[in-house]
């Protein structure tokens, strides 16, 4: 009798064969496509998520270091200007003035508060804040400097003809970016705002019969220079009380 005999080697039990043939499935190339294009499209948004991050980052940075030097400087320009006409008998209102300077082909427009009193040792001093452009390390920056008198400082002379030493101590340096550059130009190239008025006014909280000059000085905050116009600028006020 004859027997067909179907022989099964070791290795077709190992892989689940008995000598028939078995069809195999692989990955096609649609498929690595999509794999790819959706790991790309994960490693976007990560990345995206990251500069996302790193900008608030920088901006927060950029935020506080402005606001923190605007404050500042405010707080000690407020302080500062209590001292003009100290100990000046009769000292009137021409003791402290607003002198603004025209830009020229060579510089900046700038401003200046100048006052003078006497110190204690009742010595004549001329005194102000001066804001004007400096370039540091490759950039420009908009700056405020406590400026002295280099001549000498009488009571006849009118603050805004004497010499000033520009250099002396600097308050607050604002890097000129894209939208402080825009609000310059608005505002005739200048970064602080300073107006006058005569209202009664003290710092000491007791008000005089008669009117005094009352400095406002202002300026924009950082959230202020980049659209949100729902916060003010930050301002200060201070009252001359030893002018009349």
């Amino acid at each position: 009798m004859n027997r067909s005999v179907e022989s099964i080697y070791p290795s077709d039990v190992a892989l689940g064969r008995s000598g028939s043939s078995v069809s195999q499935r692989g990955v096609t190339l649609i498929g690595m496509l999509i794999s790819i294009v959706l790991s790309l499209l994960a490693i976007l948004a990560c990345l995206s998520l990251f500069l996302n991050h790193d900008r608030s980052a920088t901006e927060l940075g950029e935020s506080s270091e402005y606001n923190s030097q605007l404050n500042q400087a405010l707080v000690i320009m407020q302080k500062e200007v209590l001292d003009a006409g100290y100990r000046i008998e009769g000292a009137t209102t021409e003791n402290m003035v607003i002198n603004v300077e025209a830009a020229t082909a060579t510089t900046p427009a700038s401003t200046s508060l100048l006052w003078r009193y006497r110190n204690d040792a009742a010595v004549l001093v001329c005194v102000g804040f001066r804001e004007s452009t400096q370039t540091l390390d490759g950039r420009n920056y908009r700056s405020l400097s406590y400026i002295t008198s280099t001549t000498d400082c009488d009571i006849a002379s009118a603050l805004e003809t004497l010499a000033w030493d520009t250099t002396a101590s600097v308050l607050g340096y604002w890097r000129i970016s894209d939208e402080l550059t825009a609000y310059l130009n608005t505002n005739a190239g200048n970064l602080f705002t300073f107006t006058e008025i005569s209202v009664p006014c003290s710092p000491f909280g007791i008000m005089p019969e008669s009117p005094r000059k009352q400095i406002t000085i202002s300026a924009p905050t950082f959230a202020e220079l980049n659209g949100n116009t729902s916060i003010p600028a930050a301002t200060v006020s201070s009252c001359a009380v030893n002018l009349t």
